[in-house]
Formats: C-alpha cells, sequence, structure tokens
C-alpha cells in the first residue's frame, strides 16, 4: 500500500486542513471584534468628553455628568488627565485624540482632558474557539476508529486467493457488507482451493500408477530400441509430473511462507543441493528477508535452466541478489515471453513443460524480488534482485 495514497494519511491531512481554517477563521473574527470593541470605546470616550465640556460650561450638572458616564457604562477618574499617567497595561490603541491601554481610556486636547474605566464586560471567544476544537479532534477520533477495519479489509484483499475470516468491531454499514461479502468470497475460494487440491493430487496418482505398470512390462519388449525409446518417453512424463507438482505446491503454500532473514549464500547452497550440482560461487552475498526453502527452489530451477541450455555455469551474489550464469545462445525473445507455464518454446524432452522459469517468476513475486535477465558476451544470465532488508533485521 502506498503510503502517499493512504486514506488514513489523507484523512488527517483534511483534519489538519480543516483545523487551520476553522483557527484561522476564529482569529481573524476575534480580531476583527476587538477592533470594533476599540473604536467602540473610543466613541464612548469621545460622548464622555463632550458631556465633561458641557459640565465645566455648568450646562450639566455634576449629577447629570455622572449619570451620563453610567450610561455610557464609564467611570470617570479625575486625575487621569495626561498620557503619562494612563495606565501601563498593554496593549495601547491611539484611535484619533483617544488613547487606550487595556480597559483604561484617555481624550486629551488643548482645552480639556477626561480619562474614564470601561466598565462595561465582554465575553470571551476563546472556550468557544476550544469547544469547537475538542469537538473535531473527538470527532476525528471517532471516525478514525470506525475507518480502522479497512486496514484490516486491505490486508485480507492482499493474501487472495486466501484470505482469513475478517472479524471486525462495528462500524459503518457499508464497511460491515464489505467484510461479510469478502468473507463469503473467502469461504467460497477455500472450498474450489479444496476441490482443486483433491482433484490434482487424484489426478498425480492416477497418472503414476500406470506409468508403474508400464514400467514393470518393459523387460518383456524384445527390441532394445522400443524398450529405450518408450523408458524415455516414460521418464519424461514422470519429470512432467514432477514439475506440475511442484507448482501446485508452491501456489497451494505461497500464502504460508516463513519469511526469515538469511544470508545469501546459505541460499544459494541449498539450491545447488537441490538441483545436484557444484557450480563455483563468486562474490559476497548479503542478508535477505523471505522463506529459504521457496528461494532455495527458485534457485535451484534457474541452476536446472543453466544445465538444460547452457554449458559450464556459475552464480555470482551480491548484497541482495543472486545471479546464475551459463553459456549459450541468447534467448530469442524477451523473458517475459518464457514466464507462462506451459511454454511451447521451452518444450521439449530436456525442458519438460517449460515450468522452470515459471516457478522461479512465481517466487520472486511472492517475495517481491525482481526477476530479471540480460546477455553478456557469450553469457545468459538469469537473477533475482529482493528488497533490501530492514538495517534492523
Amino acid at each position: 500500500m502506498s503510503v502517499n495514497n493512504s486514506l488514513f494519511r489523507s484523512l488527517l491531512l483534511l483534519f489538519l486542513l480543516l483545523m487551520g481554517v476553522v483557527n484561522l477563521t476564529f482569529y481573524l473574527l476575534s480580531t476583527r471584534l476587538e477592533q470594533n470593541r476599540l473604536e467602540e470605546f473610543a466613541w464612548r470616550i469621545r460622548e464622555a468628553e463632550e458631556a465633561y465640556q458641557s459640565y465645566l460650561m455648568l450646562n450639566l450638572s455634576k449629577e447629570e455628568f455622572l449619570a451620563t458616564l453610567e450610561n455610557l457604562q464609564l467611570r470617570y477618574i479625575p486625575k487621569l488627565t495626561t498620557p503619562s499617567q494612563l495606565p501601563a497595561e498593554p496593549p495601547h490603541f491611539q484611535l484619533g485624540r483617544v488613547l487606550i491601554a487595556g480597559r483604561y481610556g484617555l481624550y486629551f486636547s488643548q482645552f480639556s482632558s477626561v480619562g474614564v474605566e470601561d466598565l462595561k464586560s465582554y465575553p470571551s471567544f476563546w472556550p468557544f474557539y476550544l469547544a469547537i476544537d475538542l469537538v473535531l479532534i473527538g470527532y476525528f477520533s471517532w471516525l478514525y476508529r470506525k475507518l480502522l477495519p479497512l486496514r484490516e479489509i486491505a490486508r485480507q484483499i492482499r493474501l487472495l486467493p486466501r484470505p482469513e475470516q475478517i472479524q471486525i468491531s462495528p462500524t459503518f454499514q457499508e464497511l460491515e457488507e464489505i467484510v461479510e461479502k469478502l468473507n463469503s468470497q473467502a469461504r467460497e475460494l477455500e472450498g474450489l482451493n479444496s476441490s482443486r487440491r483433491f482433484l490434482l493430487r487424484t489426478l498425480f496418482h492416477e497418472l503414476l500408477t500406470p506409468i508403474a505398470k508400464i514400467k514393470l512390462t518393459l523387460p518383456l519388449l524384445s527390441s532394445e530400441k522400443e524398450r529405450e525409446r518408450i523408458s524415455r518417453n516414460l521418464k519424461r512424463l514422470e519429470e512432467v509430473i514432477e514439475e506440475l507438482k511442484a507448482v501446485e505446491f508452491l501456489l497451494a503454500q505461497k500464502s504460508s511462507f516463513n519469511f526469515q532473514p538469511m544470508e545469501i549464500e546459505k541460499v544459494v547452497r541449498r539450491g545447488l543441493q537441490l538441483a545436484l550440482e557444484e557450480l563455483p560461487v563468486e562474490g559476497r552475498g548479503g542478508r535477505i528477508v523471505g522463506d529459504l526453502n521457496y528461494i532455495s527452489i527458485g534457485v535451484k530451477n534457474l541452476v536446472d535452466n543453466a544445465k538444460k541450455y547452457g554449458k559450464k555455469g556459475k552464480v555470482k551474489i551480491g548484497a541482495n541478489w543472486i545471479e546464475v550464469w551459463s553459456e549459450g545462445p541468447p534467448l530469442p525473445k524477451p523473458l517475459e515471453e518464457y514466464l507462462h507455464p506451459f511454454n511451447h518454446a521451452y518444450e521439449g524432452e530436456k525442458g519438460g513443460l517449460g515450468l522452470g522459469l515459471y516457478i522461479v517468476s512465481q517466487v520472486a513475486e511472492a517475495h517481491h524480488a525482481q526477476f530479471y535477465y540480460r546477455r553478456e558476451g557469450e553469457w545468459n544470465i538469469f537473477g533475482l534482485k529482493f528488497p533490501s532488508p530492514d538495517p534492523g533485521q
């Protein structure tokens, strides 16, 4: 699964973007509200200054002046008449002739100055910001938990054609329907696989039985030439059956590979033992992660292929790759043409059904390895390149 295209990664990025937009909106809104508050405060201070001038000109009594301030939700501070007397409450704002510091304001001029304290209370919007952020975080956590079964569904799909029965906690109805469908298909696939394995095993047994009987009758033939011809054909038929059994076993066990860190030298030695060959091994191998038995089968088939279709032969190894070299004519077609089972280009008395390279390709696919071919001088080179293991392994 690609990390960049992960649903959960996209969901997280969408959530962070939404959080950023919401908080930026609240910040701009709170900034605008604060500016409105300051402008409204400055207006009330100017109103207070006009009332103060009317009081000085005896147009208003002291009681009327104080009542006006009370209506404006202000408290008169007689000693506050110059900017230097303004309390040091940050931040300071200058709006025209009004100087504001926190909840204190001063309107000063060459004729009269009035200092006041704002008695009006303003609601704080930060609890709303915090509440909305908590709601968004809670919703994201709930949605994340509800979508977690998708990881298990994806894992089971990767196990096809041998998935397991999926067990998930209650989630969205659509996901539950998908899980039920996958479980139903898994049961059907397991039934089909069981029937196929039974059919193939029965077929192999039924094929080998008459072969054994024919072998028993070979000595009764009077013609030496006929005995050799029939014996050669029987041997070819036995090889074909063994190759088919190997493919069936490999495909049946692909989902149960035992992946472990291992040395490349060990894999090559095991493959050469299976092929009953002693080829020189050049280079120094590193460590890879995989199933020793099945990678060894892949190496064995590469060695068999080199023995059947080339001269000499050697094995080269590196940090995470294995190559089998053999002298011989180059492949007339691209490698992909030879990776199909029952390849007629490779059929022949010494080639069986041409399943060797197909088996190697299946081993490579199961281990996420690269199976490649190249030509170098008179040498045909078939190689397997495995993913580099984690440093901690």
